[in-house]
């Protein structure tokens, strides 16, 4: 398949050759792409019409047009095959939902045929199928499509009883039949049953199974898939059932799919509630979880809708036992069934800022079982240095929002092990030779910097792991500091070493970077001093295009720092980027890991390079993300909307593309955030990164629930540049404040402020589209004239 895809896209362009310059499918470019939006390498090897949008859009970023979902997500196709996930919050069992309508909860495999000749749902005529979530973010999945004059409509979602983790889960299952036409019709339904084997393969069941009134059961006579209705025939691993329809006529089956196998004595348990009863009860718990938390309401619905899912689905990759007081968080259903540290201190830090504190509690509970015996924090794998530092910081940044002094006393003794680990490890690099400081100096050991085997990556020396136990080290030292007097003298003695490991890594960062023409290279394997040609030449470049942007998330440079500019300006001028997001693959073109790239798009924001915050972003939401369900994955190919990672299902298959991901949607979340209130340093920066287009005349941005070091803030911003205004009403805490509140409107016309009231009297405290609010006030109320 990929072989035939990258010669479908360099014929044209050969062909292209031959035609007159006059010919209009010749693109005509006479200016160079900036290497954030493509790079030249890629930019030949893509379709002759996405060559002609993406050149028509550099084109109108040049003259100011900000990036849209609109105008991003026009690009390139959509993501083609995505799976949704469904289930019981923190639920053993999970229910992942195919394209086609295909039901995965291992060890059991379920899909769906339909019309006389039993075609596989939705995979003749692929256009045919439509999906969407129940009010547009819930974890209930309708999928349609339409066959010869037939509609057949599939809504799956999880249920237990009371939604507890503690109960049986099962999977409802209903399929509308309606015949659409104006003659009567006759057609099929089969439920074709099969196991899952090696995690991602799907085959025919090795032991026979059977039809007993209304179950299917395994060889031991467990009943592991139920029918509400009779009719059905059962061979060869397919219930079928033959229909009749009179024109314009619907028919509804409805099937019941348990996530364990149920014994006949426990039966009953399969007919305890009704589809409606238990749909009912799924769309409030959900609904009142959402609504618990951090509130975001901006006048664009994908971002509304998704950012509700996001969260929704990171909860459904969480596993509970409270019988075996087992508790996880895994990375990717079926496949990442294990615990990486980073992305599991990423969502126990959205956790934190969008108010679950509990939830993030239980997360920082099971990250503290797994740390090591040296202190150290990590996954459950080889122990990852970089993870240690994001976990320290998640667990800080815990306390520090939910001031729950208590509970952070009982951890403190963990957070202080690992700190003592990092001092402990750089201490052995502090040593001088020939009376010089050698660019390891104060460094820590040779660890492995990502899960995967890759070149340097075993037992090397690197910058992501040192610039994130900083961060770790450094929010440790503030978070035990605002404890009180008793933890005082640990607080300076932790918040001295983290400046001076701080000053030690930059140091040695002055000494690594190596300068290329306009350009400094900083590696981050300490001792490469092999400069990339271009970050698509090998395999090990690769992995810097997407880990040097992790270093960036530890936010170790100040924004006036000229070394935060080398990373994002050597992934901007070596092919590093497509539309703003991680390219991962050497050919063919189109791979793309794209939130990784999260590093690289808060580093634009917080050096007010919107227009390139926001490519990232709706780059992220247009090729990141299955655009009806919000499902996030972790690899694809960007020119054609597919995944294949396991190479041997195919890109139609449940596995190909791992979704969703909560590495993926924990990023989301947090640019989301960032973008609407991000903390930088002491101070608290409202809508620094919102789109013009936001602020629009009468449109409204409102965030409520909003968790920061120094309490919940809740504000709203009302567009009247009809009028000449912008007005804004912010609740800040009364019990701690930041040194200043910036907030930045960003006018649609890019107008400048002119004048400020605040709470009705004139302010002088602005400039550009910033208003600085430093007095301690709690209601707050601006009013910005154009």
């Amino acid at each position: 398949m990929k072989l035939h895809i990258k010669f479908t896209y360099v014929l044209p362009i050969i062909l292209s050759l031959f035609l007159s310059s006059s010919c209009k499918d010749k693109p005509a470019r006479t200016f160079k792409l900036p290497g954030y939006i493509i790079s030249e390498d890629f930019y030949k090897n893509i379709p002759l019409e996405s060559q002609r949008k993406i050149s028509a859009f550099s084109q109108k970023m040049d003259i100011g047009e900000e990036p849209s979902f609109e105008n991003v997500s026009a690009i390139f196709p959509k993501m083609q095959y995505p799976p949704t996930l469904v289930g019981v919050k923190e639920h053993m069992g999970k229910y992942l939902v195919n394209w086609d309508g295909g039901i995965v909860c291992s060890p059991v495999y379920i899909s769906f045929e339909v019309g006389n000749d039993s075609i596989p749902f939705g995979r003749v005529r692929e256009k045919n199928v439509s999906r969407s979530l129940l009010d547009g973010y819930l974890p209930v999945v309708t999928t349609n499509y339409t066959l010869d004059g037939i509609n057949y409509e599939q809504t799956v979602f999880g249920y237990s009883k009371e939604l507890s983790t503690e109960n049986l889960q099962i999977s409802f299952v209903r399929m509308k039949i309606r015949n659409s036409t104006e003659n009567k019709k006759d057609t099929k339904l089969s439920v074709y049953l099969r196991q899952v084997e090696e995690e991602i393969k799907d085959i025919p069941f090795k032991e026979k199974l059977t039809l007993k009134g209304n179950g299917i059961q395994n060889e031991n006579r467990n009943i592991i898939f139920w029918a509400e209705q009779n009719g059905g025939a059962f061979q060869n691993d397919k219930l079928t059932y033959d229909l009749s329809l009179n024109r314009l006529e619907e028919k509804e089956l409805y099937f019941r799919f348990p996530h364990l196998p149920v014994t006949q004595d426990n039966a009953d348990i399969l007919e305890l509630t009704t589809f409606q009863e238990a749909l009912k009860e799924v769309k409030v718990f959900w609904r009142n979880l959402v609504e618990r938390g951090m509130q975001v309401n901006v006048p664009e619905e994908i971002v509304e809708k998704a950012y509700k899912t996001w969260l929704i689905n990171n909860f459904l990759l969480v596993e509970e036992d409270k019988s075996r007081e087992y508790f996880e968080v895994h990375d990717a259903p079926f496949v990442y069934e294990r615990v990486y540290g980073f992305a599991s201190a990423m969502y126990m830090y959205t956790l934190t800022t969008r108010g679950y504190f509990e939830e993030a509690k239980k997360v920082a509970d099971l990250l503290i079982k797994l740390q090591r015996p040296n202190g150290g924090f990590s996954g459950v794998k080889a122990f990852i240095p970089h993870q240690n530092g994001s976990i320290l910081y998640a667990i800080s940044q815990l306390y520090r929002k939910t001031n729950d002094a208590k509970w952070f006393k009982t951890v403190v003794p963990n957070i202080i092990a690992a700190c003592d680990m990092i001092l402990q490890d750089r201490a052995l690099s502090q040593e001088l030779i020939d009376g010089e400081k050698l660019v390891s100096y104060g460094l820590l050991s040779k660890y492995k910097y990502c899960e995967d085997e890759v070149g340097g990556s075993t037992l090397s020396r690197e910058y992501l792991a040192n610039a994130w136990c900083w961060a770790g080290l450094n929010q440790a030292s503030i978070a035990i500091g605002e404890l009180g007097d008793e933890y005082q003298n640990e607080s300076l003695r932790l918040r001295k070493a983290a400046d001076d490991f701080r000053s030690d890594i930059f140091a040695s960062m002055e000494k690594a970077m190596i300068k290329v023409d306009s350009l400094n290279f900083l590696p981050m394997v300490v001792d490469n001093t092999e400069p990339f040609n271009n970050l698509h030449e090998s395999r090990l470049s690769l992995y810097y295009n997407i880990l040097a942007p992790r270093m960036l998330e530890s936010e170790i440079f100040d924004i006036d720092d000229e070394k935060i500019d080398w990373v994002p300006n050597f992934l901007e001028q070596r092919d590093g980027l497509v539309l703003g997001l991680a390219r991962f693959q050497t050919e063919p073109y189109g791979d793309i890991d794209p939130h990784f790239i999260a590093g690289y798009a808060i580093t634009n924001l917080r050096r007010d390079k919107i227009d390139k915050f926001l490519l990232s972003y709706y780059g992220l939401l247009s090729y990141g993300m299955a655009r009806e369900t919000f499902s996030t994955q972790e690899c694809s190919y960007i020119v054609d909307g597919t995944a294949d990672y396991f190479k041997e299902n195919g890109e139609k298959h449940w596995s190909a593309s791992r979704q969703p991901h909560l590495h993926s949607s924990s990023e989301l979340i947090r640019l989301t955030n960032m973008m609407l209130i991000k903390e930088e340093k002491a101070e608290i920066w409202l809508t620094h990164g919102v789109p013009r287009a936001w602020l629009e005349d009468g449109k409204v941005i409102e965030v409520k629930k909003a968790q920061t070091s120094y309490g919940q803030f809740n504000f709203s911003i009302k567009s009247q540049v009809s009028q000449g205004f912008i007005k804004t009403n912010i609740s800040a805490p009364n019990s701690k404040q930041p040194t200043v509140i910036r907030l930045k409107l960003r006018h649609p016309e890019g107008k400048q402020i002119k004048k400020v009231e605040l709470n009705g009297k004139a302010w002088n405290n602005f400039g550009g589209e910033v208003v600085n609010i430093h007095d301690q006030i709690t209601e707050i109320s601006v009013v910005a004239y154009y």
